[in-house]
């Protein structure tokens, strides 16, 4: 099967890592929605080095946003 190019895209398994700014890009929304949304649980994030960087797998904000655009939609 040949994938399309949104296809491609929106490879659930994609292990990209991606900062909060590359996130809150990716999503078009305020850094500080990207932050709340992982303070609360509903945006798997995982903390790196002592400063506490968050880094993203862009699988898991696919997840994400296809979770929450269904809960919109309702």
């Amino acid at each position: 099967m040949v994938e399309s190019g949104v296809e491609k895209q929106l490879d659930w398994n994609d292990d990209v890592i991606m900062t909060s700014s590359e996130v809150a890009k990716f999503l078009k929304v305020h850094l500080g929605s990207v932050r709340r949304w992982t303070r609360t649980g509903e945006l798997k994030g995982y903390r790196l080095g002592e400063r506490g960087d968050w880094r993203y797998i862009r699988g898991d904000v696919l997840n994400f946003l296809f979770k929450y655009s269904q809960t919109a939609s309702k």
